[in-house]
């Protein structure tokens, strides 16, 4: 088996500076839609397809390891 692409939404505080980092530095390609009720911004690599959406909290909390009983 093999995967043939991928579609992700990743929530992060600044989807311009995100978008950047992964145009110069990745080689994907961005298409923004800043105008729309939820801006979002569209990267493109390959069979790659990676939704940058607005987060409504400035950083991601540390989850703790729980071990099940």
């Amino acid at each position: 088996m093999s995967i043939r692409g991928l579609s992700c939404i990743f929530p992060v505080p600044d989807i311009k500076k995100t978008a950047r980092f992964y145009v110069s530095d990745l080689g994907f390609r961005a298409v923004e839609y800043l105008d729309c009720k939820e801006s979002h911004i569209c990267l493109y690599r390959d069979d790659i397809e990676i939704i940058l959406l607005e987060a409504s909290i400035d950083k991601v909390r540390d989850c703790e390891k729980k071990s099940v009983k």
